[in-house]
This record gives C-alpha cells, sequence and structure tokens, in this order.
C-alpha cells in the first residue's frame, strides 16, 4: 500500500526546507561580507606601504599652481612604479561610466564635407559625485583605429583603469576627477585613415574649442564657472588632455593651440614627429621642440605656463620617435626643464620597463604614475 503524507506533515517538511534555505542563504550572505570587510581592510593597510614607497622614489620638483605666485617649489615623487594587483579590483568606493552624447561637426577634415553629427564620450566619475562640487577634468584621446573606450571602456564593459582610478580616489592618492573618453574619428568603431590619422590629431581642435569643451562642462560640474572663452581660460589649470600613440600626437597639438583652455598634457608612446607637419616636412632635426617653443610663444605664454609628462615603454616601437622628441626639447634648457636635479620642471620623461606599445597594461601604469603629479598640479592654491 503506498504511504502517503498528512497534509500537516507535509506543511512541516515545507517549513523546514525554507528554514534551512534561509539559513545557508544567511551564511553565505555573512561570509560574502566578511570577504568584503577583509578586501577593503588590506587595501587600507596596503596604502601606508604604497605612500612610503612612493616618498622614497626619486623626485621631481614641479612647479604648483599655488608656486606660480609665490616662486616657490613642491616636490613629487616620481617613478615608474608597477600597478598594485590590489588595485585591479573594484573597492567599494567605485565610480561610473556613462556615454555622453554631443552635437559637432565634420569639419571639412580629409577633404570631405562639413555636415553636423552627433558623437559620444565615456564619461566617468567619481564615486559619490555631486553637482554642487567642482571637479578637474581629465579628457582622454586614444590612438589608430581606437574608440572612446579605449581607456575606461564602457558602463557594461568597464576596463582595469577604472578600478585602478577608483581605488586611486578611494585611498585619497588623487583627488576625486572627471574622465573624458573622447574619439577623433565622426563615426564610432571607423577604421583608420590612409595617413595614419595624423589629418585627424592636428585637425581635432576645432570640435575640442567649439562642441566638447562648451558642451561636456555645461553638463558636468567642472570648475568652469562658464563655458565661453572667459570661463574655460579661467579653469585651465584644472584641466588635462592626455592621449596615447596617435592620441599622443593629438595631446602634443593641443599643447601648441589649445594652452589657453588646459594646463597639463600626458603623451604616451608616440610624439610630434608622427604629425601631418613632420610628414610634410620629412625631417625630424629639431623639429618638435622648435614647433611646441613657437606654438607657445604664439599663444602668448612660455615655459612657465604648462606642464607635460612624456612616457613610453622600452620595448615599445615608438621608442625611437619618443626620444627623439625628448632628446630635441632636451637641446633647448632653456625653454624644457626635465625633472631632475632639483629644480623647477616643465617635463618629465619616463620610460615604462618591458611595456609593448598594444594593450593597455602600458597606458594603465603610465597612467597609474603620471595621475598623482597631475592630481597636485589641479590643486586650488588657498586664497586664505
Amino acid at each position: 500500500m503506498k504511504r502517503t503524507n498528512h497534509p500537516g506533515q507535509k506543511a512541516r517538511l515545507r517549513s523546514r526546507k525554507h528554514i534551512r534555505c534561509g539559513l545557508l542563504l544567511g551564511l553565505f550572505g555573512v561570509a560574502v561580507l566578511l570577504l568584503f570587510l577583509r578586501r577593503k581592510s588590506f587595501l587600507h593597510a596596503q596604502a601606508p606601504k604604497v605612500a612610503a614607497s612612493r616618498s622614497a622614489r626619486s623626485s621631481v620638483m614641479v612647479r604648483t599652481q599655488s608656486a606660480q605666485k609665490d616662486g616657490g617649489l613642491a616636490e613629487v615623487g616620481l617613478s615608474m612604479d608597477e600597478v598594485p594587483a590590489s588595485y585591479t579590483y573594484e573597492p567599494a568606493e567605485s565610480g561610473t561610466i556613462e556615454k555622453f552624447w554631443y552635437t559637432t561637426n565634420t569639419y571639412g577634415l580629409y577633404g570631405r564635407a562639413e555636415k553636423e553629427i552627433r558623437k559620444y564620450a565615456e564619461v566617468y566619475l567619481p564615486y559619490g559625485y555631486d553637482p554642487s562640487e567642482r571637479y578637474p577634468v581629465f579628457y582622454l584621446m586614444h590612438g589608430a583605429g581606437g574608440s572612446a573606450e579605449r581607456f575606461f571602456g564602457s558602463s557594461l564593459q568597464p576596463k582595469e583603469l577604472k578600478y585602478v582610478v577608483d581605488n586611486m580616489i578611494a585611498l585619497g592618492e588623487i583627488r576625486p576627477m572627471i574622465f573624458v573618453g573622447l574619439t577623433y574619428y565622426p563615426k564610432q568603431g571607423q577604421q583608420r585613415e590612409d595617413d595614419w590619422d595624423a589629418e585627424y590629431t592636428k585637425g581635432f581642435v576645432d570640435e575640442l574649442r567649439r562642441d566638447v569643451l562648451p558642451q561636456v562642462e555645461s553638463h558636468y560640474s567642472t570648475f568652469a564657472e562658464t563655458v565661453d572663452e572667459a570661463g574655460l581660460r579661467a579653469s585651465r589649470w584644472q584641466r588635462s588632455f592626455g592621449g596615447f600613440s596617435m592620441g599622443s600626437v593629438t595631446t602634443y597639438y593641443r599643447l601648441c593651440d589649445c594652452l589657453d583652455y588646459f594646463h597639463s598634457f600626458l603623451g604616451m608612446s608616440g610624439s610630434l614627429y608622427w604629425g601631418p607637419d613632420a610628414q610634410e616636412s620629412g625631417t625630424m632635426a629639431d623639429f618638435g621642440a622648435q614647433y611646441i617653443m613657437d606654438a607657445v610663444a604664439a599663444q602668448g605664454y612660455t615655459k612657465d605656463d604648462f606642464f607635460l609628462y612624456s612616457c613610453v615603454g622600452s620595448e615599445d616601437f615608438a621608442l625611437n620617435v619618443v626620444e627623439a622628441q625628448v632628446r630635441d626639447e632636451k637641446n633647448h634648457p632653456e625653454f624644457f626643464s626635465f625633472g631632475d636635479g632639483g629644480t623647477a620642471a616643465n617635463v618629465v620623461f619616463e620610460i615604462g620597463d618591458g611595456e609593448v606599445h598594444h594593450g593597455s597594461h602600458g597606458t594603465t601604469r603610465y597612467l597609474y604614475n603620471a595621475l598623482p603629479i597631475f592630481s597636485k598640479l589641479m590643486e586650488v592654491p588657498d586664497e586664505t
């Protein structure tokens, strides 16, 4: 005879199953919480070690905004350190990435007809972003064949750099700031041009000045109180531009034509020798340094009005052209003051041991080393 359970027994069995499931879920939750607390404790325990390592590095003297007034110098440690492994994991205080759509124009580059287009930038906002606060902003440009997602990725697919910046902000190594990933291509996902995008590197100036800066900085809370020429000029110390490969070429051109809107520049694995002017001249002899000096003077600025951080990997095929430009700059010490010997510096040059051109490991490492310096330069002097 088939045995059946009494309805009351079935209810009790179901209740016991629910209790066991609840206990298991509770234990799982406790385990996750303990792992989270252990990781947070580990990160904070690592912070003093990282800080000590940075303070023990060979130091460079760079002029800060406050020092510009009194002639004093601020010491900033610098070395091409490796990114700590713990920084590549998402912390509890994690920023966000969002697409920002803006209206721009093709501006007739590569002989194409001018037309209005819509494009997007990938914008990183630090944890706790508050529209009532003001944030410095760092614009980043990809290399040939790249996209706006080159550095931070997207909200659906964040890249390792996003977590590194999250951790650096959470541990107080850099101040909270906004990052804007740009593309010089009219269409997202476009293939490179036959000249390896040289015309884009110089021609992006119109899109940046006329469209990107006013629309981005009227939407997000930056140090620009207004987005007209006066407002962008007044906030230039809290704005930086950087790029990789052909994005580095773009960066050097922005030093040469946007110094009124930017103070600090980060060139990674590329030099002016890849730009259209060098390609037309057919020579590298004394080109880069003289081009920069003439352009800075034409904008009404001097060697004391900008900061340039150049870097490249020891195994990078761009090493020769980057070193050539650096050697050229070192031939003009009256204008380019490199960060050694305890003197005021407007240029720093670093080589990442073992880094190659392709992939994101090198650029993540370069930014990890450069950002504390840029963060320091972006400080607003105390007027009290």
